[in-house]
């Protein structure tokens, strides 16, 4: 039996659904990305801890992922204006 409590359609924003294209990928020292606005960018590993957050403006983005243990790394990026954008890339 499945029962519906309620039904609840969030708005998508049209820049949430973006996506930041990281290169190289998979990375060893660095990252490479662009982003059309300022935004908060955070490393999250496989078990969904926070290892690294910094501001980036916007534009050619570049971050030393050199210190970052192997393995595989989900980025988010938020927007001033409330949408996020989430990306992953291998650290070797």
């Amino acid at each position: 039996e499945i029962r519906v409590i309620g039904t609840h359609v969030n708005a998508v924003n049209e820049a949430s659904t973006s996506v930041v294209n990281l290169y190289p990928n998979p990375a060893h020292e660095q990252v490479s990305f662009v982003l059309e606005d300022n935004a908060e960018v955070s490393f999250f590993d496989m078990t969904g801890r926070k290892v690294s957050t910094t501001h980036c403006e916007a534009g050619q983005v570049q971050l030393n992922v050199s210190e970052l243990a192997n393995g595989l790394y989900f980025v988010n990026v938020s927007y001033a204006n409330g949408a996020t954008t989430v990306s992953k890339f291998v650290k070797f």
